[in-house]
C-alpha cells in the first residue's frame, strides 16, 4: 500500500487520530516508565552505597570489639596476678606475725636467763 493510499484510509477512518493518540500515551507510559527506571537505578546506588558504608563500619566495629575483647583478657590476667600477689602478701604478713612472735617469746626467754643468772650471781 502506497503512502496516499494509507493516508486516504486513515482519513476515512479516523485511524491517524487514534494512532496519534496512541501514539502520545505510548510515549507518555514510556517517559514514566524510563524516569520510575532511573528513580530505581539512583535507589539501588543510594542502598549499594549505604551497604558498603554499613560494611566499613561493621569492620571498623569488629575490630574494635577484639581490641576491646583483648583488653579485658589482658586486665583479667592482672586482676588474677594482682590475687596471687595479694595472696603471697597475706601469707608473708602471716609468717612476719609468727617470726614476731616467736622473737618476743625468746627475747623474754633470753631476759629471763639473763634475770636468773643475775640473781645467782653469775653475772
Amino acid at each position: 500500500m502506497d503512502k496516499k493510499a494509507k493516508e486516504a484510509l486513515e482519513q476515512k477512518y479516523g485511524v491517524r487520530e487514534d494512532y496519534e493518540n496512541l501514539l502520545k500515551e505510548g510515549d507518555k507510559k514510556m517517559i514514566n516508565k524510563m524516569e520510575r527506571e532511573k528513580e530505581l537505578e539512583e535507589g539501588l546506588a543510594n542502598a549499594l552505597a549505604r551497604i558498603e558504608d554499613l560494611e566499613k563500619i561493621e569492620s571498623t566495629h569488629r575490630k574494635m570489639n577484639g581490641e576491646l575483647r583483648q583488653e579485658v583478657w589482658d586486665w583479667k590476667q592482672k586482676a588474677n596476678q594482682n590475687t596471687v600477689l595479694q595472696n603471697k602478701i597475706d601469707v608473708q604478713k602471716q609468717i612476719i606475725e609468727e617470726l614476731s612472735r616467736d622473737n618476743q617469746r625468746l627475747a623474754k626467754e633470753v631476759g629471763d636467763q639473763v634475770d636468773k643468772l643475775r640473781k645467782s650471781g653469775v653475772l
